[in-house]
């Protein structure tokens, strides 16, 4: 019974100090008006998609699964886009509970991550403890709770937190596993990371094989060959039965990570082995400061710690611990390594927590050692301690010395982050020398670091505060109020539209107010739309994956059935304002609108993207034409006249170029060479043109690396300025673009100007900048032509939707949503082949007279998921009860025996 009594001891010390210092955040945070939602992927995705999976989850309880989402991306699947972001989270059912607003709700999701990441650590402890329960455990569940990691990329990914809960118990699992021929722990706990989020279950997953992989050495070394290659069968076995299990997540998600996969990630930066000399003492000089919400790259935990590592290498014993130490500072050491452990991807920090668990165990399994220390091991403790700490007090002098105006600059609150580490290590030097009493000895360094995890979290909840790095709690509100205004509008569910809003941080607000919508941010998303995106060389798409819209192009806005337009800025050809900030397209095509003409995309491949996004209003672009003619007999061809006539425009529009600088006043100086031009910071680049016609506006740059040195430039027209970044060759996103085509906006005749404003000294080609006009003066014939016959009565269901439509002719329907091997269509009920069309969306062929359309969703390999999580729960339940009645067959067998022998 004690040792229960005194393992609940030490969840009730942990549990106070876990309230205490959570409270010491969350009342400074809340004193300076800020919210849990970080500045970045937080606020854009992470918050809109707890809103969304929260509907999705109450949703269920009343009315069952559904599969796809019309409202994000002009229609994604559900798993595919959520899973990420916790859909298949197990904690996720906390959003079951009613009553709590969507900001709190968030926090609460946030802290108790946190919180149970700390119970996993005391689990852990006392597993490898073996019930000898010390109060130590509670603080090292504290260091480990509250480290750089749970508190900076924790709070920019929230889910990134579960890993800290699931490695504990995967190291337990992996003992059992490895040690104790049991393997139920760890198939369950793969299991679960994998349902829980498939990325992260890579990274615990390589982690786990290290450790598993030092340990099958150890039995190796100590049982021989034959019990180390059973240990790594069972290991192998183990792994494989967890994946069967959680099949039914695992199949689906995967399949949609390699087929949506757009970026080819491997083929960037080569990373070094080991990290450059600066990165090196940056890492190290930070390695002991207070968390930090704007630095991901820190580990950011006590100064306690560095004693008991310091006991550990000075003792013996430990070996296995000390081993996995070396490599773990190998891990730290080489970026190379970086990416392995972050989930083969790129160099990042998503991995420190394994760092973190590390230290707080040794602080926990070291710490008495520590305490009872004596003569030249006591004096070599506090000599090292001494030493490290003034190595840091010296970079720290340095750091002042030599920038004076840095104290002036920093606040301090920074200045105080940078001195208490030394603070808090002397305090520790004295308390481990002075004090003679073990338990006064151990109460004190409790208390010092009750003292300075308080400090900590000041420091910690200030700086995030300071820095911004929180969305404040009245933008949020003012954000989920901002739409109460329009909801009559866009929660229109008389027909099918789409609504177009292109400020960034508002990408994903379609999931919290149920509008379907053309943006999307998210990290996955159908790879068709992707490529769309790139055809088209879309501007307001960068990268890539990240789609803000269409750059305002009404032609684009048109076929994908765009009715509003949520902005004050940059308004589309053809909308008018209905209210502040909302306007309408009157030329607006309706969902499922019909082409009576196609053209073969392989006769129109090598066009210029501008003719090519002529023809979306002319003729459906069929993919793969040449090897479907016999299903588009009755379907007309786009005339070659067409392309003869279309050939002949020029769509270009001369310009003179003058350069303007803050050296010269801003003067406008005319640019007589067309080659390159050198400029300096804050250059202008002044195209004046005459426009004989009005139509769409584009300014095209050949290439992402014009503008030399410069990521971004600042183009302005008509008093409007906009910021327009390039994405680099070897950007981490870049996924082939190359020219960049930016629609300024509808133009009227006659002369103007538009400026590009060059942000840094660099050098740019004139040769490879350019200006086209798009005249529209068939654009109002073609809209009316287009929306002549399309889909009525059109009702979307929980998994697709059905239309009725009646033509005189054979026709091609057009449905914009990305195209998805998953989709199966029906002409009164019979099935009948979607065409790829118009690059990326579907369209089917539709012979005259009345029909009933019906579209049906059904996810790629679930059913095989499905499948293989019987599979898995049967063979994982018929190896335990095979398990269960060998032991018994066992025990009884050698019962026998002894009574044979004592007879």
């Amino acid at each position: 019974m004690k040792p229960k009594k005194d393992l609940l001891k030490i969840m009730i010390i942990y549990s106070c100090i876990f309230l205490s210092l959570s409270s010491i955040i969350i009342f400074i945070m809340y004193k300076d008006g800020r919210s849990f939602v970080y500045y970045g992927d937080a606020f854009v995705q992470h918050f809109p998609s707890q809103i969304f999976i929260s509907k999705y989850l109450n949703d269920i309880v009343k009315n069952g699964f559904y599969l796809f989402n019309f409202n994000i991306g002009l229609g994604q699947d559900v798993l595919s886009t959520y899973h990420y972001y916790g859909l298949t989270d197990p904690l996720s059912a906390i959003f079951l509970i009613k009553n709590l607003s969507p900001v709190t709700l968030y926090m609460v999701r946030i802290f108790l991550r946190i919180y149970l990441s700390g119970i996993a650590f005391i689990f852990m402890c006392a597993y490898f403890t073996e019930k000898k329960y010390s109060i130590s455990i509670a603080f090292g569940a504290v260091l480990y709770t509250f480290s750089n990691y749970a508190l900076s990329p924790g709070m920019m990914h929230p889910f990134f937190i579960n890993a800290m809960i699931l490695l504990p118990l995967m190291v337990i699992a992996v003992h059992k596993l490895v040690y104790k021929n049991k393997i139920l722990l760890f198939v369950i706990v793969f299991a679960t990371s994998l349902i829980t989020n498939v990325y992260l279950s890579i990274i615990l997953s390589v982690t786990a094989f290290f450790y598993a992989l030092i340990c099958t050495i150890d039995i190796f070394l100590k049982k021989g060959l034959s019990n180390g290659i059973r240990v790594f069968g069972r290991g192998m076995f183990s792994y494989l039965l967890s994946f069967l299990i959680s099949g039914i997540v695992t199949f689906p998600v995967v399949n949609s990570i390699i087929t949506n996969s757009i970026r080819n990630i491997d083929s960037k930066v080569e990373l070094p082995f080991i990290m450059t000399k600066s990165d090196l003492i940056n890492f190290f000089y930070e390695f002991f400061r207070a968390p930090n919400s704007n630095n991901f790259a820190l580990v950011g935990i006590s100064i306690v710690v560095l004693v008991t590592l310091i006991d550990m290498f000075i003792n013996k014993g430990n070996l296995k611990l000390k081993i996995i130490s070396f490599f773990t500072l190998l891990l730290i050491l080489s970026p190379k390594l970086h990416k392995l452990f972050g989930g083969f991807l790129y160099d990042n920090y998503r991995w420190y927590f394994i760092v973190t668990l590390l230290l707080s165990y040794i602080f926990v399994i070291r710490f008495e050692s520590v305490v009872e220390s004596q003569g030249y091991k006591k004096i070599s403790i506090c000599f090292t301690t001494l030493l490290i700490v003034a190595v840091y007090t010296y970079r720290t002098y340095l750091r002042y010395a030599n920038n004076p105006n840095l104290m002036k600059i920093q606040s301090k609150i920074a200045f105080s982050n940078d001195v208490f580490p030394i603070v808090v290590a002397f305090a520790l030097i004295a308390i481990i020398l002075f004090f003679r009493n073990k338990n006064i000895k151990s109460s004190s360094i409790y208390m010092l670091m009750i003292i300075s995890f308080s400090v900590n979290m000041f420091i910690y909840a200030k700086q995030s505060s300071y820095s911004r790095a929180f969305v404040k709690n009245d933008i949020l509100h003012e954000r989920l109020d901002k739409y109460d205004k329009y909801k009559d509008i866009l929660a229109d569910n008389s027909e099918f539209f789409r609504v177009d809003n292109p400020n960034t941080a508002e990408n994903n607000y379609s999931d919290i107010f149920g509008y379907n919508s053309i943006p999307i941010n998210y990290s996955i998303e159908n790879k068709n739309f992707s490529l769309f995106n790139l055809e088209y060389k879309n501007t307001a798409s960068i990268p890539i994956t990240v789609v803000r819209g269409f750059d305002s192009r009404a032609i684009l806005n048109s076929i994908t059935s765009t009715k509003y337009y949520l902005s004050n800025s940059k308004i589309p050809f053809g909308y008018k304002k209905i209210s502040d900030g909302l306007y309408e397209n009157i030329y607006y095509l309706p969902f499922g609108f019909t082409y009576d003409k196609y053209v073969s995309y392989d006769d129109i491949r090598m066009l210029d993207v501008l003719k090519k996004q002529n023809i979306l209003l002319e003729a459906c672009i069929i993919n793969d034409a040449d090897n479907k003619k016999s299903s588009l007999t009755d379907i007309k061809k786009l005339e070659d006249n067409y392309f003869r006539k279309s050939s002949l425009v020029d769509t270009k529009l001369d310009f003179k170029a003058f350069k303007a600088s803050k050296d010269t006043k801003n003067t406008k100086q005319i640019i007589q060479n067309k080659n390159i031009i050198k400029n300096k910071k804050e250059d202008a680049l002044i195209l004046e043109y005459d426009a004989k016609l009005k139509g769409e506006l584009y300014l095209r740059i050949d290439s992402q690396d014009v503008f030399k040195n410069n990521p971004h430039i600042f183009v302005t027209h008509n008093g409007e300025e906009r910021y327009y970044d390039f994405i680099s060759k070897h950007s981490n996103w870049y996924a082939g673009e190359n020219q960049k085509l930016i629609n300024i906006g509808y133009i009227d005749s006659g002369k103007n100007q538009l400026k590009i404003r060059i942000p840094n000294e660099g050098e740019f080609d004139l040769s490879k900048i350019s200006l086209d006009l798009i005249s529209f003066g068939n654009y109002e014939t073609n809209i009316e032509k287009l929306k002549g016959n399309h889909l009525e009565n059109v009702s979307m269901s929980k998994n697709g939707f059905t239309g009725e439509i009646e033509n005189k002719e054979s026709k091609l329907l057009f449905i914009s949503i990305p195209f998805n091997d998953g989709w199966k269509a029906f002409v009164d009920g019979k099935e009948t082949d979607i065409f790829r069309a118009n690059t990326s969306f579907m369209a089917i062929k539709l012979d005259s007279g009345s029909h009933k359309v019906e579209f049906k969703y059904e996810r790629p390999l679930q059913s095989i998921g499905v499948i293989s999580t019987i599979i898995g729960i049967l063979l994982f339940v018929s190896y335990i009860v095979f398990r269960k009645l060998n032991t018994k067959h066992g025990a009884f067998r050698k019962k026998e025996s002894n009574k044979f022998f004592k007879s």
